[in-house]
């Protein structure tokens, strides 16, 4: 079966982050990532081990991606000129510290110390916010998470308008 997208694992959801930097991840996730990573339904059942590759974002968040999904977000990054400085940069800030990790069978995943701290998610004190965006997925310390979407939240504004009209536009609509 072929890799898909994590497209059933969606919502956001927190996680607490172990002493060893630990997370373990809700039954229907562990499913979803399964699923996408293209196991069987008694495979998925049996909880078998699954590779993910994690990486860092700009966001001072973590990106988890399926290995073909790894591959098609990492390909045209490395597809660029090695000579081209902001291809360095993506290169530095994607690919450099991406690290395949393993979901176990009781459905945990595993961090590094330095995409941990990257992500400000220190062993035992954090908590983690899985968040699907629909096209890819995020941990975030919780925290954090919400900081973002609050600094955000007048662009946020903006964007929903466009594309979706004035407030009294969009209730029309809905009438």
């Amino acid at each position: 079966m072929p890799d898909q997208d994590l497209t059933e694992l969606q919502g956001a959801s927190p996680h607490p982050v172990d002493s060893t930097g630990r997370i373990t991840l809700k039954k229907h996730e562990g499913e979803a990532i399964r699923t996408a990573a293209g196991f069987s339904e008694d495979e998925v059942k049996a909880k078998l081990p699954v590779t993910v590759v994690v990486t860092q974002d700009p966001d001072r968040c973590l990106l988890l991606f399926t290995p073909a999904g790894w591959e098609s977000f990492s390909a045209p990054i490395l597809d660029l000129s090695p000579m081209d400085p902001d291809a360095s940069d993506l290169r530095r800030m994607y690919v450099g510290p991406a690290e395949t990790v393993t979901i176990d069978k009781q459905d945990r995943l595993k961090l590094s110390t330095t995409l941990r701290n990257w992500a400000g998610l220190p062993g035992g004190e954090s908590h983690a916010m899985l968040v699907d965006t629909g096209v890819r997925h995020e941990l975030w310390e919780v925290n954090t998470y919400r900081e973002y979407l609050a600094g955000r939240s007048a662009d946020l504004k903006d964007v929903s308008r466009r594309l979706w009209g004035t407030p009294a536009a969009t209730e029309e609509a809905v009438s």
